[in-house]
């Protein structure tokens, strides 16, 4: 079976290089002049391969990666282009610290990241290594305080979270005692068995979910912070022993990054992750600095 899926890859990943084959065959001869190059104005997330290539030139190689794109670097522009092997349309852009083109808003490498926030606002997410603005699809990569790249993704980009593939075969859990289970404790990361992963496509054709009230919580952005208004009776939420009132301080899961809440789309879009990837604990931190275990719903297959 893997065998035909690899081949059935191979296979796609040759279709598309013989179309930018074709592209640059008709009419591109040379590089792209870097200088040229803006991002969000004449280069963007969801414009189609054939223009991409034509503004910035015949790429010199093309990479397959393991979850089914294709890589498409300049490194005399210090950017790359990634598509779906099938598709027709940049995915995904990513901006290297030596990038040589401009942004359509100023941004620059090696700026300070408080240039971010004033041109683009409070992000949804913040991190000493990223700023992240989950609805408009751009994550700015920081070190040391100073901006050392971008990933730009389209709308309906697949490549923003890969569905997990790791397939194991179910275990019997330990009992565990509830009550202990309610009480808040400092950092502690979730401990998952290997039943927490599943071969699982998540279908964007769906109607979006209500992921806050999936967890059984309402919250709303204030001064303050994000604060919690309600707590749903029996929902994971109450379970989890989560403070009506209390602002949300940070939320992670395993396997991902600790990342502070600064908005109400930046904690559903770790909630929404942690369903998709059918993650068992998100941990959740308020006030005196404990973390509470918040239980991540099934969903149907």
């Amino acid at each position: 079976m893997m065998i035909i899926k690899n081949g059935i890859i191979r296979l796609l990943l040759m279709i598309t290089a013989i179309t930018v084959i074709n592209l640059t065959s008709l009419s591109f001869t040379s590089a792209a002049d870097a200088s040229q190059v803006v991002i969000n104005s004449n280069l963007k997330p969801g414009m189609s391969l054939s223009d991409a290539i034509e503004l910035l030139g015949p790429p010199e190689t093309m990479i397959a990666t393991d979850n089914g794109s294709v890589v498409v670097p300049y490194k005399n522009i210090g950017l790359s282009i990634e598509v779906m092997s099938e598709g027709k349309t940049v995915e995904r852009i990513h901006i290297e610290p030596s990038f040589k083109g401009s942004f359509k808003s100023g941004i620059e490498m090696g700026q300070d990241y408080l240039k971010i926030i004033s041109l683009y606002e409070q992000p949804d997410i913040m991190t000493k290594e990223l700023v992240e603005y989950s609805k408009s699809g751009i994550t700015f990569t920081l070190k040391d305080g100073k901006i050392t790249g971008a990933d730009l993704y389209s709308e309906k980009s697949r490549l923003k979270e890969p569905a997990p593939s790791k397939v194991v075969k179910k275990q019997e859990k330990p009992a565990v005692n509830k009550t202990e289970e309610k009480q808040p404790r400092k950092y502690i990361e979730e401990e998952e068995t290997d039943d927490d992963y599943y071969e699982d496509e998540y279908d964007e054709k769906k109607e979006k979910i209500d992921i806050l009230a999936v967890f059984g919580l309402k919250v709303e952005k204030t001064l303050k912070g994000v604060i919690i208004t309600e707590i749903m009776p029996s929902s994971p939420a109450e379970e989890a022993n989560l403070k009506k009132g209390q602002e949300i301080r940070k939320a992670f899961y395993k396997g991902g990054q600790k990342l502070n809440i600064f908005s109400v789309s930046g904690l559903e879009s770790i909630l929404e992750r942690a369903y998709i990837k059918r993650k068992r604990i998100v941990n959740i931190l308020q006030e005196d600095n404990f973390y509470y275990k918040l239980k991540v719903p099934r969903r149907n297959r």
